[in-house]
């Protein structure tokens, strides 16, 4: 005599809701799924007054259509960069700049941190912050500066 199997249908909505539950939490945890562990340059970009003593004086998004001919930015860009924002400030007669590199992904912003280190010459301070490559030009107090004001560590 065959059976069929008797399934508890007042057990079944919860085991299922449980789960669902576990599976959200899990992936909010590892910044998968939605916007959870995502970054936008406007969440951490820095405005006037951030920097005591210094004035944001310009502060351009770079495109691939304003980009010189192979730039760093177009291959950012062709990295999967999907905003690139530099902010130039100025105290004294001395100029600071912080370009932002906003990626998809953790792991594509550490790619764009490794671009923007290769490129010849560089001195610059370069940090990531989640999926936010950041690369930071000045003297060496005053890219400090920022590296406390962002909270990156260096």
């Amino acid at each position: 005599m065959c059976r069929s199997p008797r399934i508890d249908l007042t057990r079944t909505p919860t085991a299922v809701l449980l789960l669902v539950l576990l599976v959200s939490v899990g992936a909010l945890a590892t910044g998968c799924g939605g916007t959870g562990g995502t970054l936008t340059i406007n969440d951490i970009k820095l405005h006037s007054g951030d920097l005591k003593g210094w004035s944001l004086t310009e502060e351009v998004d770079a495109t691939t259509s304003n980009a010189g001919p192979k730039s760093i930015v177009g291959d950012l860009f062709d990295a999967g960069a999907i905003r690139i924002t530099n902010q130039v400030f100025e105290k004294d007669g001395k100029k600071l700049q912080v370009n932002f590199v906003q990626m998809k992904d953790a792991d594509s912003a550490r790619r764009a941190e490794t671009m923007l280190k290769e490129v010849p010459g560089s001195m610059n301070t370069i940090e990531v912050k989640d999926n936010i490559a950041i690369e930071i030009i000045g003297t060496t107090a005053d890219k400090e500066l920022v590296v406390k004001k962002l909270g990156l560590s260096e």
